[in-house]
């Protein structure tokens, strides 16, 4: 009889707890975030040492370039602080924005 280990028994103890999180919060990353009190970034790193660490290969992920760049932010609230726009106005601009580069 040929029995195979499983990959999360590779994991040390706050990985296993670490994926349960994960599993409990449906697969949502900010949700997971909020609860360990860490950046989105930091669940999306341990998630891919996670995956490492199961024998996984993992690719480098390509880095979004943000859909508004910090001065463009800043001008749209400076415009919002001057009556130029209203927050709403902000907001729409804010989301219809589309990453640089895409």
């Amino acid at each position: 009889m040929h029995f195979e280990i499983g990959r999360f028994t590779r994991l040390a103890a706050d990985d296993i707890h670490f994926i349960e999180l994960f599993v409990k919060n449906r697969g949502n990353a900010y949700r997971v975030a909020e609860e360990l009190e860490i950046p989105y970034s930091g669940v999306r790193a341990r998630l891919t040492e996670i995956i490492g660490a199961m024998g996984y290969e993992t690719e480098q992920e390509p880095r979004e370039e943000p859909a508004v760049t910090g001065e463009r932010r800043k001008e749209i609230l400076e415009q919002v602080a001057s009556g130029a726009l209203t927050s709403d106005q902000a907001i729409q601009i804010l989301q219809n924005a589309t990453p640089q580069g895409a």
